[in-house]
């Protein structure tokens, strides 16, 4: 009689452990299965937003809607004297620019005054190709100087010979190169150097710059960085999707079941 009864409790167990890791299973394949259609909705979400015309203001701070004719330079434009400013990886192809599409996604860019090189920034010059290359339409005469400065403005273009015509006069000039270069591994894991030539370097492929210091913040979300970052502070991070997401919320509400499962084991 004992016997059997120890038979059925054990049957019994068994049958648990196999409702348990059938549940398990069926939780685990709900949660993969959402996050592939989360991340699929994301970035469907983004390509719509991208093409979809918004406020020109949305895009771009200062800025406003091209009321005359125009066949080329989008439909969006900065105020007289002004062309959009702000980091390169947010501002894409308007950094620089006075007009520009209503089709691009929203940025912390803004419409910034333009000034004169010379009277921008001790030692600078406007470049014989600024046509060309209206992001950074300024340089340091000298080519063995580059820019200084301790504003805030400066930041992202301490060291740079090349840089815009946006920065707040007086704040940065151009000085004779100081700054120790380092190896681009040894700045973020898997970076690699731009060119020979170039002072900059690259993360790989899919990846931007972070990291908690500073100078990692100043280029955060950069793919291009300069060499003079200091060594083992940053990293190259691949975009991930952001913390929150409906893929990340319903990975908590199995939570529970899986752990309810570890306890009755």
């Amino acid at each position: 009689m004992k016997l059997l009864t120890f038979l059925a409790a054990a049957t019994c167990v068994g049958a648990v452990r196999t409702s348990l890791e059938e549940l398990q299973a069926f939780f685990r394949q709900r949660a993969e299965l959402d996050a592939n259609r989360s991340s699929t909705l994301e970035m469907s979400t983004t390509r719509k937003k991208k093409e979809e015309p918004k406020e020109c203001h949305e895009i771009v701070g200062g800025a406003e809607k091209r009321e005359r004719w125009h066949m080329f330079g989008g439909d969006c434009k900065c105020p007289n004297e002004h062309v959009v400013a702000g980091k390169s990886w947010e501002c894409g192809d308007a950094l620089g620019h006075r007009h520009f599409s209503n089709k691009l996604a929203p940025s912390s860019c803004t419409c910034q005054p333009t000034t004169k090189c010379e009277s921008m920034a001790q030692g600078a010059v406007e470049r014989n190709s600024h046509s060309k290359n209206p992001d950074r339409p300024c340089k340091c005469a000298d080519k063995d100087s580059v820019l200084e400065g301790k504003s805030e403005e400066c930041a992202l273009f301490i060291g740079e010979r090349h840089f815009p015509n946006t920065l707040r006069p007086q704040e940065c000039y151009c000085h004779q190169s100081n700054l120790v270069e380092h190896d681009c591994e040894e700045i973020a894991q898997g970076a690699t150097q731009i060119d020979k030539k170039s002072a900059r370097c690259k993360c790989p492929e899919d990846t931007f710059i972070g990291g908690e210091a500073q100078q990692c913040k100043d280029f955060y979300g950069a793919h291009i960085f300069p060499k003079r970052l200091k060594p083992g502070l940053c990293q190259c991070t691949a975009n991930v999707r952001k913390p929150g997401s409906s893929g990340g919320r319903l990975q908590l509400g199995v939570l529970p079941f899986l752990l309810l499962a570890g306890m009755i084991w």
